[in-house]
Order: structure tokens, then C-alpha cells, then sequence
């Protein structure tokens, strides 16, 4: 039997001048994708308010807050140095415990409302992450989908998807 070379090919980087600079650049600066990213998690959020959601817009909230969570711990853990903000964990921590409770009620009821308090903790979550969009940069954004999907594949995360399907 042939042993497996160890050889991986690298992604190569077609300009790696304008790469770097894109990198550093704010997100506010690429308009169309944050207007976009904006509009997607707002009407998440006005659907779930009017009781109109599907597994879609919840699925938009949860990634919005891994993001946030992701650039939290990151901070945290000093692999971005070059923010000056510290975001609040309890903000965080209500907002996922809204939406453990949101995907749980959804997955038993079929139908995705939400309460007083759940609807405070997500205004405050969607608040925070727009916020943060307004300091972090592209280097920062892609570093956070990185961290955070690492973060669900080590099983480090409680993931909000797999509460779902127990209770399905």
C-alpha cells in the first residue's frame, strides 16, 4: 500500500498587494456587502418580531451572533490586537440564551415568536453587532468566520442547530 504524500498544495494569491490592502481596509468602506449583511440580519429580526420566521432568518440571528462571539474570544485571547473595544459579554450571553430558547420553542411549536425579554436581548445583540461592524475590518471579519467555524467543528461551541434537532 503507497503512503500518502504530505505534499498540499497552497492557494496561491493571483495579487497579494491588493489582497493585503483589501484586508486592512474597513468594512464600512465595502458598502454593498455591509448593507447587505445588514439588511439580511434586520429583517431576521423584524420577521421574528412579527412571527413570520423561518429556519432561514433564524439561522441568519445564530451567525450573526457566532460572529460577535468569535470576535469576543478572539479579543479575548489577544489574536486581534488592534481593536480598541472591548464588547460586553453579558450582551452576549442574553442573546444566546434568547436564542437557545427561540430554536427550542421553534423546533417544538413550528413557529418562531418570541418573548419581552427575548426580544430585548436580540435588539441588544443586533445592535452590538452593528456596532462592530463599524470598527472591524475585512482581515478581522474573515479571521472571525474562520475562528468561529473552527470553534463548531472542535465541538467547543454550544451549537444552536444541534439543540434544534434534539428537539425536532
Amino acid at each position: 500500500m503507497r503512503k500518502r504524500s504530505k505534499y498540499r498544495p497552497k492557494p496561491v494569491i493571483a495579487n497579494p498587494i491588493e489582497f493585503v490592502i483589501t484586508g486592512n481596509t474597513a468594512i464600512t468602506e465595502h458598502e454593498s456587502y455591509l448593507v447587505d449583511l445588514k439588511l439580511v440580519n434586520h429583517n431576521a429580526v423584524t420577521c421574528v418580531l412579527l412571527g413570520e420566521a423561518t429556519k432561514a432568518h433564524i439561522n441568519s440571528l445564530i451567525a450573526m451572533h457566532n460572529i460577535c462571539e468569535a470576535i469576543r474570544r478572539m479579543i479575548k485571547q489577544r489574536k486581534i490586537t488592534d481593536l480598541p473595544i472591548e464588547l460586553d459579554a453579558a450582551t452576549l450571553i442574553c442573546g444566546k440564551a434568547a436564542l437557545l430558547d427561540l430554536a427550542s420553542r421553534g423546533a417544538s411549536t413550528g413557529q418562531w415568536t418570541c418573548t419581552q425579554p427575548e426580544i430585548m436581548a436580540l435588539n441588544d445583540l443586533m445592535q452590538l453587532h452593528d456596532e462592530m461592524m463599524g470598527l472591524i475590518t475585512v482581515r478581522h471579519m474573515e479571521m472571525a468566520i474562520v475562528f468561529a467555524k473552527n470553534e463548531i467543528a472542535c465541538n467547543r461551541t454550544t451549537v444552536i442547530n444541534d439543540y434544534v434537532a434534539q428537539y425536532a
